[in-house]
C-alpha cells in the first residue's frame, strides 16, 4: 500500500470516528433532555433501542447525580412531586404527570395503551443485571415512576439510576 493511499485511508477513518463521536454525543443530549427536569441526572449508563421511520422503542439509563441521590434517600417521593412537572412530553399537569411510588401496577386496559411504554424494555439489549433491576424495581416498593406521552420514567434510587423507557 503506498503512502498516498495509507494516509487517505487514516483521514477516512478518523471523519468516521469523529463523526460516530459526534452522533453519540448528539443522542445522549437528546434523551437527556427528555428526562423531567426534576429528576438528577449525569452520566449515561446506556442508551438502546429500535428505530423505524417514525417510531421507536427503548431504553435510556442515566445515573443519578450525587444530589439526586441523597434528596431521594432524604425526602422520598416529595423530592420529585416537589420539582417542576412541566416536560416535552407532558401535556399539562395531570394524574398521569405526577410521580407514583412503585409497584407498578398495569392497567391492563388495550384501548388506551396507557401501559404500552413497558414493551420499550424489550426492545433494548440490556445485561441480565440491568434488567433484573429495573423488573424488581418496578415490581417491588422504593422506586418511583410517572407516565409521559408514549413513554415513562423510572427512578431507582436504590439502584442510582432513572431510566427512560419508550415505545412509540
Amino acid at each position: 500500500m503506498s503512502r498516498k493511499t495509507q494516509t487517505a485511508s487514516a483521514i477516512c477513518l478518523a471523519i468516521i470516528v469523529v463523526l460516530y463521536a459526534m452522533y453519540v454525543s448528539w443522542r445522549n443530549d437528546w434523551y437527556r433532555q427528555k428526562m423531567p427536569p426534576e429528576v438528577g441526572i449525569g452520566d449515561v449508563v446506556l442508551i438502546d433501542g429500535k428505530s423505524g421511520f417514525r417510531e421507536g422503542c427503548g431504553v435510556a439509563i442515566f445515573e443519578l447525580t450525587p444530589a439526586a441521590s441523597a434528596q431521594l434517600q432524604a425526602a422520598g417521593i416529595r423530592a420529585l412531586n416537589a420539582g417542576d412537572a412541566r416536560s416535552p412530553y407532558r401535556p399539562s399537569k395531570d394524574k398521569n404527570s405526577i410521580w407514583h411510588e412503585t409497584p407498578y401496577v398495569e392497567t391492563g386496559d388495550g384501548l388506551t395503551l396507557e401501559d404500552r411504554w413497558a414493551v420499550g424494555l424489550s426492545c433494548a439489549k440490556l445485561s441480565h443485571e440491568l434488567s433484573a433491576t429495573i423488573t424488581r424495581a418496578m415490581a417491588q416498593p422504593g422506586s418511583f415512576y410517572t407516565k409521559l406521552y408514549e413513554a415513562a420514567v423510572l427512578v431507582i434510587p436504590a439502584a442510582g439510576i432513572a431510566a427512560l423507557v419508550f415505545y412509540g
